[in-house]
Formats: C-alpha cells, structure tokens, sequence
C-alpha cells in the first residue's frame, strides 16, 4: 500500500506554535505529529509515502529526508502557492495508484486502512472515506450520510447533519483524478471536490470503522492536548 498525506497547510490555529514551524513538525512528547502517523503508517504495511507540502516545507523535507530511518520510503510533492486540500491532490495525480490511501496530515487513529481498502475494491469505489459513527463533535468534522449499501448520500462539510463523521481518511481511484488537467488552486477536497463527484454520480462510499472509534486531530492547541494526554495513557498501558 501506499499513502499520500495532505500536509501543506498554514496551521493559522495553532499559531503561535506554528509561527515558526509546519503542523506536521508540531512537537508531541518530543517528536514531530508526523513522525506519529509515518509510524502508524508502517504498522499498516504501508511502504511509500508521499507528503503534499507546502508552508515551510524545506523543514519537513529536513526532518525526513527519504525516510530511510523510519523504514519507509519518503517522497515529496511541494506546492509554491496554496492549492488547498484538493488542488494538490490534483497536483499530485500522476503520483497515484490505482488504489491510494490518502490521509489528512492533522488527524490521529488507530484503525484498520487494509479493510478500508478492501472495502473499496469490493465496491468498485471510485472514492471512499473512512467513517466513525458520530458523537457530540459539534461541527468541526465533515458529516456523511449513507445508504443501506454504504453509498454516500450526503457530505457536508462542518454542519450538524448526517449520522457519521469524516475519519480524515480516504481512498481514490487513480481515473477519478485523471480527468483534471491541472491543479488551479486553491482547491478543497472537502468543499469542492466531494461534493461535485457526488453531483457527478460518481461511485463514492462511505466505509465505517468497527470497535474503538476514537480519533484526535491536532488542528488546535486544546485538541493539541487530548492527544498528548492519549499517547501518555497509552505509554503507561505499555509499562
């Protein structure tokens, strides 16, 4: 499997801690977020990563190199200006597989991605999102509506509707992404991109993660805490 990330925003709510450094290199317990999710990544069986940079992205590319060190292989894909989450997927379309697993670059789990992948090829899925049942998250996460089947019927972006939540995980089909021919940003894959495949009646699903839902972004410094807090519970549990 690989994996792209989507990690070249401003991080403008993390400020000032970001005022100096990308959110991927937000320091949690001593490292970096993202040295987090390369690691789950790699329990996963993923063996390429490519990371969509942007804001201060010779840092990033600093601290990872050609991840080597973390057991994968690392690539870079740099955006000069802000193409937003969808522009630079589009960027980076001659980068995909046929079946890519892609991650927001500010969001934590511990879920399954081999039976989300599954899932879509089963479906012939041209896009999937993972999905987690929704809890009191108010509307800070993307809600989702699906049929019977597992098709999405509705997505909307930070509103109280739907009965599920966006994970911040996706797969996508490489002839999905064929049919752009450039990356005129900025573009969001939340706010444009899903909602005019759905127009489309394109095949996008909805696949739910079973068992322990619980996931973290880190897109504050509140939210910030809650996952040190988890990492902390979960190193004691190891001790």
């Amino acid at each position: 499997m690989n994996a792209f990330i989507l990690a070249g925003g401003l991080a403008t709510r993390l400020r000032p801690i970001t005022n100096d450094i990308p959110k991927a290199l937000v320091p949690v317990l001593g490292k970096p977020f993202l040295y987090y999710q390369l690691e789950f990544l790699k329990s996963q069986n993923v063996k390429k990563v490519v990371l969509l940079i942007g804001y201060q992205a010779d840092k990033i590319v600093q601290e990872f190199g050609d991840g080597k060190k973390l057991g994968l292989m690392i690539e870079y894909q740099v955006e000069s200006t802000p193409l937003g989450t969808g522009g630079a997927l589009i960027k980076a379309r001659h980068l995909l597989e046929e079946n890519t697993l892609i991650l927001n670059g500010d969001t934590y789990f511990e879920f399954d991605l081999q039976k989300l992948v599954y899932f879509h090829q089963e479906k012939k899925s041209e896009f999937t999102l993972g999905v987690v049942t929704k809890k009191n998250a108010g509307q800070d996460y993307g809600a989702i509506s699906l049929d019977s089947k597992g098709r999405v019927l509705s997505f909307s972006e930070k509103t109280e509707n739907g009965q599920f939540l966006s994970a911040g995980c996706y797969v996508v089909s490489k002839k999905l992404m064929d049919q752009y021919t450039s990356a005129e940003g900025p573009i969001s894959l939340e706010h444009h991109l899903i909602p005019s495949w759905l127009e489309q009646r394109s095949a996008i699903f909805g696949f739910e993660f079973q068992g322990n839902q619980t996931f973290y972004d880190v897109g504050t410094p509140e939210r910030l805490k809650v996952f040190e807090e988890y990492l902390n519970k979960k190193k004691s549990y190891a001790h």
